[in-house]
């Protein structure tokens, strides 16, 4: 991890950081779930915080890139881990799953929630 120095330039280029580093200067944990809204609601947390700094300009514009970094690797994660849950198989998990939430009128169709507990 880098070492916040103000008068540096590379510590304002967000190519410079890993993904956990960013989540640290946002204070995000990586075990809590992380989306677009709570990256955008820390950023306007720090902005507003930041909003007298001399630095502004420079702290802005890398919160923004940050921001952008965070949002794209969340997104790419999120749409991996989404297709993985719920590709089709054949295995024996994946039929009874299938069939617990059987639509009862339509076999042929798969309901998100159980009708006998709504």
């Amino acid at each position: 991890m880098n070492t916040f120095n103000p008068n540096d330039n590379k510590t304002f280029n967000v190519d410079n950081y890993e993904i956990e580093d960013l989540l640290g200067i946002l204070d995000l944990s990586v075990d809590a779930p992380i989306n677009k809204e709570k990256i955008n609601e820390r950023i306007k947390l720090l902005k507003y915080r930041l909003r007298n700094n001399t630095k502004k300009e420079k702290i802005f514009n890398f919160l923004d890139k940050a921001s952008n970094k965070l949002k794209k690797a969340f997104d790419d994660f999120n749409k991996e881990t989404w297709t993985e849950s719920y590709e089709v198989d054949e295995s024996e998990a994946s039929n009874v799953f299938k069939n617990q939430y059987q639509n009862r009128n339509d076999p042929t169709k798969n309901l998100i929630i159980n009708e006998q507990s709504n």
